[in-house]
């Protein structure tokens, strides 16, 4: 009999990836939500106690990932009361010890006290999440790496031409919809200070909210400085107003020698993940534990002579190290391996289920 597993949110490429082939070991895939058209995230329905009651027989194990960031410490309990009361068995995974899209982490924090508390199995992707999971709240967090993040047709060596690498160097900043825990405006101001006599190019990819409907003033200066920079020699900015096909994310990384990760907080990246399945260099800050997902050069900190020089230093490594590249062989082998380690967490659980 297979066992049926609501992830949540459950329309999310990490949790295809990780669910892709499943049944083959007994899993099946129960959907949170039914199918809708591309739009603005909202929660999961299964996030509240009356789907879970609604839905009692026909889910043996909610998945929890992320997304519950709008749940009160009172009503996360209410939640994890109506799985126990229903029967059904909690798996969680810890994508996000701190929380990309809060300033702040108390209540993240708490809300993740409450889940691993309450979780049959508790998961994460690398050890040093592992380590601090266990010496936040005491749970052993077992280690399932991160899958593929881009689809597995665009996993591996690019099929265009390879650039010319006498081109100018070319980096890559993806700042999307600006989330608290980017130092966009840093990262802008690092770039712009890049010495005059050396040519890079710098590509901007940001979501048109951020200058159309600005949610603060940070965002109202990240339009700014973005627009203004726009018309600078070696700035191409890319404004977009909706979801980018995942072959856009490809030909923005095939194009560039480097991909620019200023975090300020944080815990795992999915660019980490699409960076290695196309072989681009990641510049990430050192900090959370995305140097545990693949190996990294370092984003600097600051903006003064000594961060230019950092940087100036990372993106030449960038363009001289021999790539880091997935092959489509070894995502799919890892794929597999994913798949199986969550079907005999969900066995565990269901099997010995205690609330």
């Amino acid at each position: 009999m297979s066992l049926r597993v609501c992830h949540v949110p459950g329309d999310h490429p990490y949790v295809r990836h990780v669910m892709t082939g499943i049944g083959e070991w007994g899993v099946q895939h129960v959907a949170d939500r039914e199918p809708r058209p591309a739009q603005g995230w909202s929660p999961s329905p299964a996030l509240s106690p009356e789907w879970v009651r609604a839905h009692a027989d026909d889910v043996d194990v909610i998945h929890l990932h992320f997304g519950y960031e709008h749940l009160s410490d009172a009503e996360m309990r209410c939640w994890i009361r109506a799985l126990a009361d229903s029967g059904i068995a909690l798996v969680v995974t810890v994508h996000d010890i701190d929380n990309p899209h809060l300033r702040t982490q108390d209540r993240h924090h708490a809300l993740l006290a409450d889940v691993t508390d309450a979780a049959g199995e508790v998961l994460t992707l690398t050890p040093g999440a592992a380590t601090e999971i266990r010496r936040r709240w005491g749970r052993h967090a077992t280690v399932v790496p991160h899958p593929h993040q881009l689809p597995l047709h665009l996993v591996g060596p690019s099929r265009d031409p390879v650039r010319d690498d006498d081109a100018d160097p070319r980096i890559l900043l993806p700042v999307r919809a600006a989330r608290a825990n980017l130092h966009v405006l840093q990262a802008l101001e690092l770039l712009e200070r890049w010495p005059a006599d050396r040519p890079l190019v710098r590509t901007v990819v940001l979501d048109l909210a951020v200058v159309q409907a600005p949610r603060d003033e940070r965002d109202r200066q990240i339009a700014r400085e973005v627009c203004r920079l726009s018309q600078q020699p070696g700035w191409r900015v890319e404004a977009l107003q909706r979801r980018v096909p995942e072959e856009q994310v490809r030909a923005w990384l095939d194009d560039a020698d480097a991909l620019a990760l200023p975090y300020a907080w944080g815990s795992h990246s999915g660019w980490v993940e699409a960076a290695y399945d196309t072989g681009t260099a990641v510049l990430a800050s050192d900090r959370g534990y995305w140097h545990q997902q693949h190996r990294l050069l370092h984003w600097p900190e600051g903006t003064d002579d000594r961060a230019v020089d950092e940087l100036v230093t990372a993106v030449g490594l960038a363009r001289s190290q021999e790539r880091r590249q997935a092959t489509e062989g070894e995502r799919r082998s890892q794929q597999r391996d994913i798949a199986a380690s969550h079907a005999r967490c969900y066995r565990r659980v269901v099997q010995g289920v205690a609330w």
